[in-house]
């Protein structure tokens, strides 16, 4: 027999319960006098309790798990079983609670960014309730680059609110087929918080989008379209070419100094910020 010994197993604590976590903070708070905070802080709250009892959420709104105002924002959990109804109706209750609101209006129109995740966290009524990992993912989805420029190029009287959701929501809720949310209206992003280390797959959600989330390329029937060799093909000619592995096939349209890449292909790539529904590629927020 073996003197080598199997060592105990010594569990740790036992594993909590998943939780659904949602952060909402205000666009360019920092950037407004200190009476200006002061009078946003108090408007946060109500706002989000008036959505909630909008989308029927009343209990949500009641017994939120490890509710805090952040200042420039709130976070708040509840049960997974929420998250279809926080998707819809409660972000677009929250956009147009935003919209309506006599306090926001004023010579810049207060907009927020909202994130939501899920996953285990503790509950057990203390200090520690509501601390781990996805309400860490929550709040740096919520500061990530690829949100912050979504508000950058909507128009801010028309889009109030944007929101991004993280991967295990989105599998889970969305793609699962639970709510009213069509996996079309997501885009997936790449969520980045540079000083944060923080880099993760993520979908945005934009309830009305505006400005620069409606762009999309122009037909190419309009444009002009062209297919340049790869390594592998010679020029495309006529309007049935077939576009073979290796070749690159792309959209361009005249500009005043060369030409503009709009979309394409290379090989089985597809490039471009736009794409056809049911063409497979990740398209614009619409």
């Amino acid at each position: 027999m073996s003197d080598c010994a199997v060592p105990a197993f010594h569990g740790g604590a036992q594993q909590p319960e998943n939780q659904m976590v949602v952060v909402v903070d205000v666009e360019r708070y920092t950037r407004r006098s200190s009476a200006e905070q002061v009078a946003i802080s108090a408007l946060i709250e109500p706002l989000v309790d008036d959505a909630l009892t909008a989308s029927g959420l009343d209990e949500v709104r009641r017994d939120k798990r490890f509710a805090r105002n952040t200042g420039d924002g709130v976070v708040f959990g509840c049960a997974p079983a929420y998250s279809p109804q926080l998707l819809h109706p409660f972000l677009a209750e929250l956009e147009a609670a935003l919209g309506r609101c006599p306090e926001c209006l004023g010579s810049e129109p207060l907009r927020m960014r909202a994130a939501l995740t899920s996953g285990p966290l503790p509950l057990h009524g203390g200090p520690g309730d509501g601390n781990g990992e996805a309400r860490n993912q929550a709040h740096r989805l919520v500061d990530s680059d690829v949100i912050r420029h979504a508000m950058a190029v909507a128009d801010p009287w028309a889009t109030r609110l944007v929101a991004i959701v993280s991967e295990r929501v989105y599998r889970d809720t969305v793609a699962a087929g639970y709510g009213s949310v069509h996996p079309s209206r997501m885009i997936e992003v790449t969520a980045a918080v540079d000083d944060k280390s923080f880099k993760e797959q993520a979908w945005l959600f934009v309830p009305v989008p505006s400005g620069g989330l409606l762009r999309v390329p122009e037909p190419p029937a309009r444009r002009g379209g062209a297919v340049y060799p790869g390594r592998r093909g010679g020029r495309a000619s006529g309007r049935a070419a077939a576009v073979r592995p290796g070749d690159i096939q792309a959209v361009t349209q005249d500009v005043s100094n060369g030409m503009a890449l709009m979309g394409g292909v290379v090989g089985d790539i597809v490039l471009g910020f736009g794409s056809e529904p049911g063409a497979g590629g990740r398209g614009p927020c619409r």
